[in-house]
């Protein structure tokens, strides 16, 4: 079996045009849209997920009055991550 090698240079640039012509520039935008539409969601997401604080470190067991720890936390973390978003 013997390869042509002419009609092989001439294949395979053929081949490489084809598949890399196989998405529309429109459908191309449209995903690209997509994705930065999706990243701006992921990333109001995190900003939202980074803020989380468990209630056992704010309040005593059983009370619904903050404690004195839980003040401090309010006071030095909790409200200036508040102020930010």
């Amino acid at each position: 079996m013997t390869i042509n090698l002419a009609a092989a240079a001439r294949i395979v640039p053929l081949t490489a045009l084809m598949l890399g012509a196989c998405v529309s520039q429109s459908a191309y935008d449209q995903v690209q849209a997509q994705n930065q539409q999706l990243q701006g969601q992921l990333s109001q997401s995190q900003a939202e997920q980074k803020f989380v604080e468990t209630g056992d470190m704010l309040f005593p067991e059983g009370g619904f009055q903050l404690s004195q720890p839980g003040q401090t936390e309010l006071a030095n973390n909790i409200a200036p991550k508040l102020r930010g978003l």
